[in-house]
């Protein structure tokens, strides 16, 4: 069972909030119903959300997508960016060059989409975008090359001389989510509450 305690924020963050424009992808995982609640809201901020599905065998962006974000991104001008969009994640010790580009398209190709879309129409947003601490130990998490791999990706393009002043780019802990659940029954990580910290 999912279990989604209540934010504790402090005025000053929610005061910060205050009329702004928040636009969340993966609004339906774990992390992204953190936004799903009754503080956020009365804070004066309007949220909007979109999802999107990317094909594992055939993971090109089709133009359909495309289209669709560009205009929803220009008619709301959000303020703040909120990248929560994540697939279950699975082993592979391996290069799997199908689960990496399926992971790519999700983590780097849709989020640099994103990036380029709020340039060109000269959008000031603030993107948070989530990382893993696996990535500081890569050896040590071997069998997760393919997910490293695109994070490792979308890092570089986060971090980026052009893009490092506009996005937030943080490697969090492994955390209780439906991404990462176990075959024994239960699921691995943190509690998603670390995330508010942030």
């Amino acid at each position: 069972k999912k279990q989604l305690k209540k934010l504790r924020f402090q005025s000053k963050t929610l005061n910060k909030l205050k009329n702004k424009k928040i636009l969340v992808f993966g609004s339906s995982s774990d992390l992204g119903e953190r936004f799903n609640n009754d503080l956020i809201k009365k804070s004066g901020c309007k949220i909007y959300t979109h999802s999107f599905r990317v094909d594992f065998e055939k993971p090109n962006i089709k133009y359909s997508q495309k289209k669709i974000l560009k205009e929803k991104i220009s008619k709301i001008e959000p303020n703040y960016i909120f990248y929560f969009s994540s697939p279950k994640i699975f082993y592979d010790e391996k290069k799997n060059a199908k689960l990496y580009n399926y992971y790519k398209a999700i983590y780097a190709d849709y989020f640099k989409l994103i990036i380029d879309i709020t340039k060109k129409n000269k959008i000031n947003s603030k993107i948070f975008y989530p990382s893993t601490v696996f990535l500081n130990d890569k050896k040590k998490y071997i069998r997760y090359k393919s997910y490293l791999s695109s994070k490792q990706l979308a890092e570089r393009i986060c971090k980026s001389k052009e893009n490092r002043k506009l996005i937030y780019c943080v490697r969090l802990p492994k955390l209780i989510s439906r991404s990462n659940y176990n075959l024994l029954g239960f699921y691995e990580g943190e509690s998603i509450k670390v995330l508010d910290n942030y």
